[in-house]
């Protein structure tokens, strides 16, 4: 079971990778669009994971990695993250495609910024 959570885990990580990898390409914003989608409707589940007791969160804390206060942080991207996402996808259809690849270039920034810092504490807890 904890194999499998991990494992989901991991796979949202790589599809947001992608995400970030094509969106930086600027490929073509209908290819973009259905991995954006992807994204945003893993977004709950996957920081809902994250934040479960026994969770990613919970462990870096007891891990001595990070704080509360981080972890607070680290909340509060959580929804602002899926706020932006919510934005960008729902009003897709009425904004231009300048306008939508500046949304999505936005986001993708910091959904990759928000990512880098937890892959920087999940290395520190593998080298635990």
């Amino acid at each position: 079971m904890v194999e499998e959570r991990f494992t989901a885990v991991l796979k949202v990580h790589v599809r947001v990778r992608e995400f970030r990898d094509r969106v930086a390409r600027e490929e073509p914003l209908d290819e973009l669009y259905p991995l954006l989608l992807e994204v945003h409707a893993a977004m709950p589940a996957h920081f809902a994971e994250e934040d479960r007791p026994g969770g990613f969160f919970e462990a870096i804390v007891e891990l001595g990695i990070v704080g509360a206060f981080s972890v607070k942080h680290l909340r509060r991207d959580h929804a602002e993250l899926l706020a932006e996402a919510a934005d960008v996808v729902t009003g897709w259809k009425r904004r231009s495609d300048t306008e939508n690849r500046r949304r999505l270039n936005h986001f993708a920034r910091e959904l990759g910024n928000h990512e880098a810092v937890e892959s920087h504490y999940a290395d520190v807890i593998e080298a635990e």
